[in-house]
């Protein structure tokens, strides 16, 4: 009997060793499975967060995007205001002067000028010459004097002195007005200034 406890021992001993050798296995592979499925949860839940954080910072750019447009916008709103501001201030400025000129002498000698250079580059025969009601009479005078073949109309309103020449036969026209004069001027200060 000592012989078939000693078997049995000797069995259990084997039967335990083997369960718990299973046993180590079962527990080795359940501590894998749930360290792999912890690791692709982590993954997951990472990849959640990236996502999250991407769609924040696009989120976050979007909206400084706007406000820096829309500060861009003001800033270009209020540069406009300035620039308008300062240019009706220095062309009324210029437009009183002009008006001055119109009172003396010297605006006779340019306008006699103006019309004697722009006969000579139309160089036609006959011409139609419109001025401002104001400045017919000089006009009449300016013509006469160098036997302009030109009729004079003083139908002009609001172009601050100067005349406009048509040629009758070519049908070209020269604006020698102060107001067109005032008007590329402008274009000109603006590209000058940068404004």
């Amino acid at each position: 009997m000592a012989d078939k406890d000693s078997l049995m021992q000797g069995f259990t001993r084997l039967v335990m060793q083997e369960a718990s050798s299973k046993k180590k296995a079962i527990l080795d592979d359940a501590k894998k499975e749930k360290d792999d499925l912890l690791k692709k949860r982590e993954e997951t839940f990472l990849e959640q967060a990236y996502i999250k954080v991407q769609e924040a910072v696009r989120e976050t750019k979007k909206i400084r995007n706007e406000d820096y447009s829309k500060a861009v916008l003001e800033s270009k709103k209020q540069l406009l205001k300035v620039r308008s501001s300062i240019m009706e201030e220095v062309f009324n400025k210029v437009i009183n002067r002009l008006r001055e000129f119109r009172k003396n002498s010297e605006y006779i000698r340019w306008v006699e000028k103006q019309l004697v250079n722009g006969i000579a580059q139309i160089n036609d025969k006959e011409y139609l010459i419109l001025c401002e009601e104001i400045d017919k009479n000089m006009v009449d005078k300016i013509i006469r004097k160098y036997d302009i073949n030109a009729k004079v109309e003083g139908t002009l309103e609001e172009v601050e002195g100067g005349v406009i020449i048509k040629s009758k036969e070519k049908g070209l026209l020269i604006d020698l007005t102060l107001k067109k004069m005032i008007e590329e001027a402008k274009v000109d200060f603006l590209s000058y200034c940068g404004l």
